[in-house]
């Protein structure tokens, strides 16, 4: 996808890319770009049609490989439970409870490949 390789041109120090460019990248696009992309990764990787989340969540997967951490623990998704019905003892800010609800169950029972790789991925950050 563009944005992922948008996103690894300007991560790079030794880049050409003025900083300014790089600030502006990573403070007004990539939350718009990202946030989008994530949402439509866990729509796609949490949907029934296996050849399409296959497809779609490899090119997904490898834009999200840039998501910024601060933006991927400050993401909008939508929460997968309410907050009272998790059986959690640890005291998770909720944003992060809902984003491992959304990825944790894409581990281990996706079928697709591509979808269980970038959901890992994700947690590990």
């Amino acid at each position: 996808m563009l944005a992922g390789a948008v996103a690894s041109i300007l991560e790079k120090k030794d880049s050409s890319v003025p900083q300014s460019t790089r600030d502006e990248w990573k403070e007004f696009f990539a939350q718009g770009i990202f946030s989008v992309l994530l949402r439509r990764f866990v729509e796609v990787a949490s949907g029934n049609d296996q050849e399409e989340s296959s497809s779609v969540a490899s090119a997904l997967g490898q834009a999200l490989d840039h998501i910024p951490e601060e933006q991927l623990l400050d993401h909008e998704l939508e929460p997968k439970f309410l907050v009272e019905d998790v059986d959690c003892d640890a005291n998770f800010p909720e944003k992060l409870l809902f984003l491992l609800n959304h990825l944790c169950p894409l581990v281990g029972t996706a079928s697709a490949e591509a979808v269980q790789e970038t959901a890992f991925k994700l947690l590990l950050r």
